[in-house]
């Protein structure tokens, strides 16, 4: 470390005037001018940096307190990026998922999200999760809630967010929040889709909705019926109450295994006694 001598008796200690930019001894008062490193917003090319002040007005050490304000700082600014986030994520998913275009208010599905949003960062299991994947669970959390038929798997392609991670804080969700009472699936509001989806003719469309509403109101009366997934029921009702479908369409349209078509098929026509 290099250090400054008076030249004149050889004294280590100075008194510094930025005004004036001097020097001067404390021991024999003779002043020198101030070297150019130092000064004003100035570093010193012998050391890296300048010092801190790490005293308050009182004369306190105040580093813990400068570092329990900084991070508030930080944490602030971290949640209003992820509030924003969350509003982008959610503006989205109404465009993509339910068709609104409504921007200056929130549909009743994101205002339920985002009330489940809230109360999940009070819980540490799920404060820490993805924020994307998280409000993409709240969101379909909401669906279930409003009983509008909308599927997981639809929501987090819409996002880039990967099934299972959305799969997972969903189920997070529902064993922290017990208040959260999610109506069961009906396949009757995923007809018209599965119609759509497997291009059947528009005059034979109205007729193929009847029908198939008809096999599904009989077989959800079934002990059968339990357990299975609702977009697999409403597909194979569409294929059956329709002639000339393939069960590969099924498959595509309702994102199904072709095996799992294919197999409540069998059990509808063997329960129902379908020809």
């Amino acid at each position: 470390m290099v250090t400054f001598k008076c030249s004149n008796c050889n004294s280590k200690e100075f008194q510094d005037d930025l005004t004036i930019r001097e020097r001067i001894c404390k021991k024999c008062g003779m002043t020198s001018s101030m070297p150019e490193e130092i000064g004003e917003g100035r570093k010193s090319r012998y050391r890296l940096g300048t010092k801190t002040n790490t005293k308050d007005s009182s004369g306190k050490t105040a580093v813990g307190r400068q570092q329990t304000i900084q991070k508030k700082r930080k944490y602030a600014e971290s949640t209003d990026q992820n509030t924003a986030k969350i509003n982008i994520t959610l503006k989205k998913l109404e465009e993509k998922i339910l068709s609104f275009s409504g921007h200056e208010e929130f549909h009743p599905v994101s205002e339920r999200a985002l009330f489940i949003l809230k109360k999940s960062k009070k819980r540490k299991s799920l404060a820490t999760k993805e924020t994307i994947a998280k409000t993409c669970a709240a969101f379909y959390a909401a669906c279930r809630e409003i009983n509008i038929s909308k599927e997981i798997r639809q929501i987090a392609k819409s996002q880039n967010v990967y099934e299972k991670r959305v799969r997972m804080i969903y189920r997070f969700m529902l064993r922290e929040f017990p208040e959260l009472e999610p109506k069961p699936d009906d396949p009757k509001l995923k007809l018209q889709k599965m119609i759509t989806g497997m291009s059947v003719k528009q005059e034979d469309q109205l007729k193929a909705q009847i029908k198939a509403g008809k096999i599904i109101e009989r077989f959800s009366k079934l002990s059968e019926s339990s357990g299975r997934n609702p977009s697999g029921i409403a597909a194979a009702a569409v294929y059956l109450s329709v002639k000339g479908l393939t069960q590969n369409e099924a498959s595509e349209c309702s994102g199904v295994s072709l095996s799992t078509i294919a197999n409540n098929v069998k059990i509808m026509r063997k329960v129902l006694k379908l020809n």
